[in-house]
């Protein structure tokens, strides 16, 4: 659904032009609705993402966000999020020496990651940068689904 949204409110100018029609604003109580749906998502089933990409979609293409401040809402959302989540687990005895070993395994990947889509953020056109970022989005999609599916 996310990937839906995503891309029609990215990609299609009948969605933008709808939307400015309207000249919908939107208030905090929006922004505090897709945080509490990320919430249940993240602590239902570890998928707190769609809520929060569905309401980014919107604010950028109804333009209330540039490329940088949603990134910057997102990089803040998602990083509060993963310190509460280690801080809980840390709390509850989930975290072990081997994930910890792993952890710090990983990290660097993860920073070389980040750099590595900073780099194309900042290197590639805007409208081509979302038609990736909606790629990505899909194949993550088609993962989640095919993962949680259950075996017949």
């Amino acid at each position: 659904m996310a990937v839906i949204v995503v891309g029609a409110t990215q990609q299609l100018d009948v969605v933008t032009d709808w939307i400015e029609a309207r000249d919908y604003r939107p208030g905090k109580a929006i922004g505090a609705t897709a945080g509490l749906f990320a919430g249940i998502f993240g602590g239902a089933v570890a998928v707190p993402g769609p809520p929060m990409i569905i309401y980014g979609a919107f604010m950028s293409a109804s333009g209330f966000w540039s490329g940088e401040e949603m990134k910057a809402v997102f990089t803040a959302f998602f990083g509060s999020l993963m310190l509460y989540r280690l801080g809980s687990l840390t709390y509850t005895g989930a975290v072990t020496m081997p994930l910890m070993i792993e952890a710090a395994i990983a990290i660097p990947m993860v920073f070389l990651g980040a750099w590595i889509g900073v780099y194309i953020f900042d290197h590639i056109p805007e409208r081509i940068f979302q038609w990736l970022v909606l790629a990505l989005l899909t194949v993550n999609a088609f993962v989640l689904l095919l993962t949680s599916v259950p075996k017949l």
